[in-house]
């Protein structure tokens, strides 16, 4: 577990952008192997980042494997899922929690025992209503039509962080 920075609260309403890196696509049978977040307020400041590798207890599947660069091995030292969640809770605490199809990652945390506080924004939903004509809504795909500078690449702090500036994007785009 690590928690990478920390600012001083602020007055702004409070965010947290959200990944996980799962073993699968099923919250009843997947477990998670990697969380990442970005604290930050609605002025734009980054308050913190938290970042940690998960042990599943099972092997990882070589397309889980090819598709997030952690392989099993990488795990074997890897704290279990309880002391992560009570980490990121604490990081997390009554921030609103945005992701890009947020309701597959807070399922994964909800099966484990985790609710966050805070109200869920998905930037999935809000791309398709603010950004129609994007031709794809996937992660990548509307950070390269909106050209945003960000790299979502299957690991869970770097498409947190992608989360954080596509939402920032989509917030402009609605404020306007």
């Amino acid at each position: 577990m690590s928690l990478i920075q920390s600012a001083p609260m602020t007055t702004h309403p409070l965010y947290v952008s959200l990944d996980l890196e799962t073993t699968g696509l099923n919250a009843d049978r997947d477990a998670i192997i990697e969380v990442g977040a970005v604290k930050f307020d609605a002025s734009g400041r980054t308050l913190g980042e938290f970042t940690s590798l998960v042990q599943p207890g099972v092997k990882l599947s070589h397309r889980i494997e090819q598709l997030t660069g952690i392989r099993t091995i990488d795990l074997v030292d890897a704290p279990p899922i309880a002391p992560v969640l009570a980490e990121l809770a604490a990081f997390v605490g009554d921030a609103h929690v945005v992701g890009h199809n947020v309701a597959f990652d807070l399922g994964f945390l909800r099966r484990v025992g985790w609710v966050p506080r805070g109200d869920a924004l998905d930037t999935h939903e809000l791309a398709t209503i603010l950004v129609p004509e994007a031709r794809s809504f996937s992660l990548g795909g509307l950070a390269r039509f909106l050209a945003l500078d960000a790299d979502p690449n299957h690991r869970a702090l770097p498409d947190a962080r992608t989360g954080r500036v596509l939402f920032e994007a989509l917030f402009e785009r609605a404020r306007r």
